[in-house]
């Protein structure tokens, strides 16, 4: 990118290019390649494609998909074992935590009583 800032800047006058003498160098430039594509196409014949290389290509690309598929099976298999254990783990240290509270509210309601009694 900066070698088109910097050849424009040497080619031209030393003015910075602003947007719209971008875009119309952009459009002349695709312009210029969709010209070439079409001449490439209308020189060029279509090739018949071998039946091996129709074979093999077909096998890479769905043993590509298969692994892709298992990969993402993995992945899923894995986020869900995350996410019960820390659900597990969760509801462990609430348990734990609500326990706690229950005995000291427990504890602390009975020295009350025992208080009030004496």
């Amino acid at each position: 990118m900066t070698q088109n800032k910097s050849r424009t800047l040497e080619e031209g006058n030393g003015e910075i290019p602003t947007d719209q003498d971008t875009s119309k160098t952009k459009r002349h430039r695709v312009s210029q390649l969709l010209e070439m594509s079409h001449a490439l196409k209308r020189t060029l014949e279509p090739v018949e494609v071998r039946a091996s290389f129709m074979k093999t290509l077909n096998s890479q690309l769905s043993s590509n998909v298969e692994n892709a598929r298992l990969i993402i099976e993995r992945r899923t298999k894995r986020r869900r074992q995350f996410k019960w254990t820390v659900i597990g783990a969760g509801s462990a240290v609430y348990l734990v935590s609500a326990g706690i509270a229950v005995a000291r509210i427990t504890r602390w309601g009975i020295k009350r009583i025992r208080k009030s009694a004496s």
